[in-house]
């Protein structure tokens, strides 16, 4: 798979919590309470629903995932491209992107290159402050 290429919107890559939350605040995305933590009101829809997890089977994931098509569904490698490009379209009309190449668990044993994980954002809130505790 190649890597898409954004040619309008600003891509904001690997900002400190700090600068993530002090972003979320000024757009007023968010506010800080009276401790210092970040509030943001989500609306309705707040969680996902684990019934909604769709990958891609080829080579890497075919033997390492159950495929019991309740939570874990197979999608076609050309329907995710159609998906991709649908979403390199949406952020490439944005003002501003976040990104973050992250690794997920807590145990430093456990890490390996396999793990990284890049994450891409039209929202500051869903790039890094609330996740950095959680995504070394």
């Amino acid at each position: 798979m190649k890597l898409p290429v954004f040619k309008n919107v600003k891509i904001r890559s690997q900002l400190s919590p700090a600068e993530l939350i002090r972003s979320t605040v000024t757009s007023g995305l968010g506010e800080l309470n009276d401790t210092g933590a970040l509030c943001i009101l989500t609306g309705r829809f707040t969680g996902r629903s684990p019934k909604d997890k769709f990958i891609v089977e080829e080579e890497t994931t075919k033997e390492q995932i159950n495929w019991d098509g309740i939570y874990n569904h197979k999608f076609k490698e050309e329907n995710f491209e159609i998906l991709l490009n649908d979403m390199v379209s949406y952020l490439d009309a944005k003002e501003n992107m976040w990104y973050r190449t992250c690794i997920a668990g807590a145990q430093p044993e456990n890490h390996n290159f396999e793990q990284y994980k890049a994450m891409v954002n039209d929202e500051t809130y869903h790039s890094g402050p609330v996740l950095t505790p959680l995504f070394k």
